[in-house]
């Protein structure tokens, strides 16, 4: 019962908070606009960037909490993008961990794949996959959305990484799932089955 008032709250919430301010595009341009700020980022033309991204942030996505959930997970994925680019890692980091509702619209699985970039960014690929690699200690963070999140902190980087679990089926080219190897590292266990694993392969 307690999560259906959540739900509620966090679907409705949104149209009071969000209809008090007057916003100069509607949600088809607000979408359009991050569109392009990403492929301004993937051409490196970061000022055309920012200005997409605060016309995005200036836009009216609807009465819905999850279409806010969404948009507001894409401004801060391409703030985060911004930020590595220009090297402030740490702030793309805090902003990377600032985005949640995974079950409503926020888009946690790129996410986590952009703190594995942002951390290989700062510290380079070997060191942070042998950080991974040193790591013993996961734990499940409960959660009213019933996503499947877990925490573990990487003392070789002295970071705190929360992810979000999703196990992911791969095959070999003849279409058969191929296993991962299972250890006695937990962490490694369910790891190696998400898509960031394959940034430090």
């Amino acid at each position: 019962m307690k999560f259906k008032y959540i739900l509620i709250l966090y679907l409705i919430i949104p149209t009071f908070i969000f209809s008090q301010k007057n916003y100069k595009y509607s949600y088809n341009e607000g979408y359009l606009f991050l569109k392009k700020a990403q492929k301004q980022i993937n051409k490196n033309n970061i000022k055309n960037a920012r200005t997409l991204l605060n016309k995005a942030k200036d836009t009216n996505y609807g009465f819905c909490g999850n279409a806010w959930a969404s948009a507001n997970s894409e401004i801060k994925l391409i703030e985060a993008q911004i930020l590595n680019i220009n090297k402030n890692y740490d702030e793309s980091l805090k902003i990377l961990e600032s985005i949640d509702g995974c079950s409503y619209g926020g888009n946690c699985i790129k996410r986590d794949s952009l703190k594995v970039k942002t951390l290989i960014l700062k510290f380079g690929k070997d060191k942070v996959k042998n950080a991974f690699k040193n790591v013993n200690m996961i734990s499940k963070i409960e959660n009213e959305d019933d996503d499947e999140i877990y925490s573990a902190f990487i003392k070789d980087l002295n970071y705190k990484f929360n992810f979000i679990r999703l196990d992911i089926l791969v095959l070999d080219k003849n279409g058969k799932s191929l296993v991962k190897n299972n250890t006695d590292n937990e962490f490694l266990d369910i790891i190696q089955n998400q898509i960031f694993y394959t940034l430090l392969e």
